[in-house]
This record gives C-alpha cells, structure tokens and sequence, in this order.
C-alpha cells in the first residue's frame, strides 16, 4: 500500500450519525384555586425522544406577550 492511499485511508469522513428521533407533546395543566371555583390553564411542552437517548424538553420560552425569546 502506497503512503498516500494509507493517509487517505486514516483520513476518511466519518458518516454521521442516524438517530431516531420524535417529537412528543404533552399537556399539563397549571390550577389556581379561588374560594369559589378552580381555574386551570394548559400548559404545552415538546419534548425530543432519540433511540438510545435521554427524553429532553424542547418547548421555546415565550415572554409575557406570547413571543418566543430567542437566546
């Protein structure tokens, strides 16, 4: 084998990584309890589940107004 077929042998790309990956929602909900009634409000979460990995959140962060904060 020539030196410069083996350093094209060390050096070859390497193929990424196929992972499986979903995106999962879930609801859960926030209660306020006042004397009279109980008010609830949903709260939306994404989550990422790989094959091999952690389940993660992925649900953006929104400001008071409904805006996504970008960081």
């Amino acid at each position: 084998m020539s030196q410069q077929s083996r350093n094209e042998k060390d050096h070859a790309p390497v193929e990424p990584q196929k992972l499986e990956c979903s995106l999962w929602s879930l609801v859960q909900y926030e209660c306020d309890l006042a004397p009279y009634n109980i008010v609830c409000k949903p709260i939306y979460r994404l989550m990422k589940k790989c094959k091999g990995k952690p389940t993660v959140e992925v649900t953006p962060l929104y400001d008071p107004l409904g805006n996504i904060i970008h960081s």
